[in-house]
């Protein structure tokens, strides 16, 4: 994909992107655009100078009212996303926890159901497999009609960069899919401090 659009791979295996790829792309980026909720006074209209508050997302675990710290499970979202829906300066959701209690390959369909029975706000959350992305578009598709993507309630969050500098292969695979379909995608690079550290300066540093 790189190589198509006038990158250069490297003997390594290096991609080098020139800066005038890099510049291009930025020229593409809207100074402003919208993300629709299921009712109005919960769209999001992002431009200069705006700001807008979320949730975080996919937490493993909780700290429940017991004080336990245990494996986050599905009702745990219902109740969460439903409290949330009421906080007034609470803009937009991103699905605050991982579903431990649902196999695997249900667990994107059911994060964002519960976002969107619990919620008129937009949704944003990831996806494991492009097999879960298909059944929560065909879902947004049943709740917001044939034309959701013109007005999207829903969108996607992806953590695509692996330290150093490297595309994971299953979320790539998700943006490039989501991408072919027009489907909004929240990027993260989500580098890890240390990660990209020679081996032979750790040594050096760890030897003092």
């Amino acid at each position: 994909i790189f190589s198509r659009h006038g990158a250069r791979l490297g003997d390594d295996q290096r991609v080098i992107i020139p800066p005038h790829l890099v510049e291009a792309a930025m020229r593409q980026v809207p100074e402003a655009f919208k993300l629709y909720g299921r009712r109005e006074q919960n769209n999001i209209h992002y431009r200069p100078g705006c700001f807008y508050a979320s949730t975080g997302g996919s937490a493993q675990y909780v700290l429940d009212l017991e004080g336990r710290r245990r494996p986050a499970t599905c009702k745990d979202l219902h109740d969460i996303i439903s409290l949330v829906d009421e906080l007034q300066y609470i803009d937009l959701i991103s699905l605050p926890v991982y579903l431990n209690d649902v196999p695997r390959e249900h667990v994107d369909v059911n994060r964002f159901f519960a976002g969107l029975k619990n919620s008129t706000k937009h949704i944003i959350g990831a996806v494991y497999t492009t097999e879960g992305l298909e059944k929560v578009c065909k879902m947004a598709e049943i709740v917001g009609g044939q034309d959701w993507k013109a007005k999207p309630i829903i969108s996607i969050v992806l953590c695509p960069v692996i330290s150093p500098l490297r595309l994971d292969e299953f979320a790539t695979d998700i943006m490039v899919e989501a991408t072919k379909q027009g489907i909004i995608t929240h990027n993260f690079s989500m580098t890890q401090v240390g990660c990209t550290v020679d081996r032979k300066s750790t040594r050096l540093n760890s030897s003092h």
